[in-house]
């Protein structure tokens, strides 16, 4: 938010543009990846945390695929902040409020949980696209598919492929091996992605330098 707002101060469009594009192709990264590894994993995840793989797991699989939408609109709205469109951030959610209750009052008594799911795609998908729309609009950024979304789903699926070379599907159904294999899903997904030339040298000095932050909070060395 500073970083935008000091650059809108300046009329620095040119920078408004690089810091948003350079944002969102983050934020897709990391949502695309963690979505992907949520959805390819939902069984286990289902059984090994609720205890319930039928259900929760399917639920899951079902909710993974907006975790993309949720994080790009999470990030959009606090960059429309910095540009200063507070206002119309308050509009869309409010818009976006009234016709989820709107929604849940007329669907969910009739169709249940399935409603509900369906109502929370429609109302992430109208805020986001609402939302993204306006920031490429003010900032001028151009989207690109290719590198932003085609890259990290081919990415992530070949991650979450060769992981399960390694493991037995057996085993996947223990805490242990599921969160191991989890983290070499998330590490083969930033080598498939350096590889795609999808993140550069700049995006793992800066991700090296974030996890030597948090590491140095938590009292490392």
């Amino acid at each position: 938010v500073p970083e935008l707002a000091e650059s809108r101060a300046r009329g620095d469009k040119a920078r408004i543009e690089r810091i948003v594009s350079r944002i969102m192709r983050l934020t897709l990264l990391f949502s695309i990846g963690t979505g992907g590894i949520m959805l390819c994993y939902a069984r286990e995840l289902g059984a090994v945390l609720y205890k319930n793989s039928a259900y929760a797991g399917s639920y899951i699989s079902l909710l993974a695929p907006l975790i993309p939408v949720m994080y790009l609109d999470s990030m959009t709205d606090v960059m429309l902040k910095g540009l200063g469109q507070q206002f119309y951030s308050m509009i869309v959610n409010i818009a976006d409020a009234l016709l989820s209750v709107l929604l849940v009052w007329l669907w969910l008594p009739a169709q249940g949980i399935n409603a509900y799911i369906t109502i929370i795609y429609i109302a992430e998908l109208l805020n986001t696209s609402l939302s993204v729309g306006r920031l490429l609009t003010i900032s001028r950024a151009k989207p690109d598919f290719v590198n932003w979304i085609i890259k990290p789903a081919a990415a992530v699926t070949g991650a979450v492929s060769l992981a399960r070379l390694f493991f037995r599907p057996a085993s996947l159904y223990s805490k242990a091996a599921l969160a191991y294999a989890i983290v070499v899903t998330g590490l083969l997904y930033i080598l498939l992605l350096s590889g795609l030339f999808a993140l550069g040298k700049d995006d793992l000095i800066n991700l090296r330098r974030l996890f030597g932050e948090a590491k140095t909070r938590r009292g490392g060395p």
